[in-house]
């Protein structure tokens, strides 16, 4: 019983710890950004052709957890120019890092509205309060990086 609690300490505290440390991931999510946003136009929607990335906004940043909006740009296979906005999940996936001893990454492109600088302070004000629960329902959306 003792090991249980000790175990669930331990979680609790590197929730706790997770995204007070510093760190950042928004250069690895901007590594990683136009292949998964391709691979969704092209499983979601069919586009083949490379799509133009802009206005990419940083909305949450932390060392597990990264979130961009961004406008992207496409041609569709009838010729058609098709615009929107999306959101670029990147996170560390904590315990599958903690598990292979190595960073363990996954992703997910999600339609979404655009927001404006207030809504962005609102967005990352309710994500910081949301902590590990905002983190576990992006952890449900998003797939694996294999490299």
């Amino acid at each position: 019983m003792k090991k249980i609690a000790t175990i669930i300490l331990c979680v609790f505290a590197f929730f706790l710890y997770s995204c007070t440390s510093g760190g950042s991931l928004k250069n690895k999510a901007l590594e990683y950004l136009p292949s998964r946003v391709s691979q969704e136009l092209s499983e979601q929607l069919g586009i083949s052709e490379k799509a133009r990335i802009s206005e990419i906004t940083p909305l949450y940043d932390c060392d597990s957890l990264c979130i961009l909006q961004m406008k992207i740009s496409a041609k569709t296979q009838e010729g058609e120019i098709q615009d929107f906005a999306a959101r670029y999940i990147f996170l560390k996936d904590i315990f599958m890092s903690a598990a292979v001893g190595r960073p363990v990454y996954e992703d997910a492109v999600i339609g979404a509205p655009w927001l404006n600088k207030e809504e962005i302070q609102k967005f990352r004000k309710e994500t910081e309060k949301g902590g590990d629960r905002v983190y576990s329902l992006y952890v449900a959306a998003a797939n694996p990086i294999v490299n």
